[in-house]
């Protein structure tokens, strides 16, 4: 008989080769994930968080405020008709004419001119107004009869401030005047005019319209009234031309009339000249 295989009897409690072999498998994959899990703990720190959605904010971008800034009301009072508005060429002067005719100059501080000058071309009178104790131009001291404008050359209104002076000047009608002050532009203090410059060849004829509106805008005198605005106003003198129905506080002094047939007429009969037949 053949004889059988023999195998080795049991031993109690020891492992079969299957279960060892699922053990190592086992610690294998134990140790590898181990592994695993220290390597990524050290390369990547903590584990990441998931990531929280992030909350959506809502900008609105309100519309600024305007502020509405209200002009500030002005309350316009009118002046009374007495009352000459400062103009740009006289500045910081201020002027008032009186229901009487008469005027209040009250210049700036800085004003040093001897004298203020109102013409009152309604009534054809000049009126030189010296300071009084205020600091105003209130004191008058010189009247003098005057040719304003004639109708289509109105001299114009307004408050000046002199400037050239000229013995002799050519005006635009070719005539000549004597001792001339230059008040605003073309519009000039002179004495009547002369055919040429020629102290005897006087327009005798315009000289008698003195006192009444006759010339092309300036302001027209006899000789010695011119002469004397000459040689006393300052550079710069403030000078208001107005219209008012009353001469002013001197009145309107009388002019004086030529006779045209008399040999003497070529010569203004104020002209101071000592070869002035008026004179003699």
């Amino acid at each position: 008989m053949a004889e059988k295989p023999r195998h080795a009897a049991p031993k109690g409690n020891e492992p079969s080769e299957k279960t060892v072999v699922r053990l190592g498998c086992f610690l294998i994959i134990v140790i590898v994930t181990a592994i695993v899990l220290i390597t990524v703990k050290i390369a990547g720190g903590d584990e990441p968080k998931p990531t929280e959605p992030q909350a959506t904010i809502e900008m609105t971008t309100e519309a600024p405020e305007t502020t509405t800034t209200e002009a500030p009301t002005t309350t316009t009072t009118a002046a009374p008709t007495t009352t000459t508005t400062t103009s740009t060429t006289a500045k910081n002067t201020g002027v008032t004419v009186n229901s009487d005719g008469s005027i209040v100059f009250y210049p700036s501080s800085a004003y040093k001119a001897k004298y203020c000058v109102g013409v009152n071309r309604q009534m054809n009178v000049v009126t030189v107004y010296g300071k009084d104790d205020d600091g105003k131009y209130t004191v008058p001291k010189k009247a003098f009869a005057c040719s304003c404008g004639r109708s289509g050359h109105e001299t114009p209104t307004g408050t000046f401030s002199t400037s050239d002076k000229c013995p002799w000047l050519h005006m635009v009608d070719n005539s000549e005047g004597q001792y001339t002050i230059r008040i605003k532009g073309p519009i000039w203090f002179h004495s009547v005019c002369y055919f040429t410059k020629d102290k005897s060849d006087l327009e005798y004829e315009e000289y008698n319209e003195l006192g009444g509106p006759a010339s092309l805008g300036c302001v027209r005198l006899c000789c010695s009234d011119a002469k004397w605005l000459y040689d006393n106003l300052d550079y710069g003198t403030i000078v208001t031309i107005y219209d008012s129905n009353l001469p002013g506080p001197l009145g309107k002094p009388k002019t004086i009339k030529i006779d045209v047939n008399d040999s003497r007429r070529g010569w203004d009969p104020t002209d101071p000249d000592p070869e002035n037949p008026w004179n003699a």
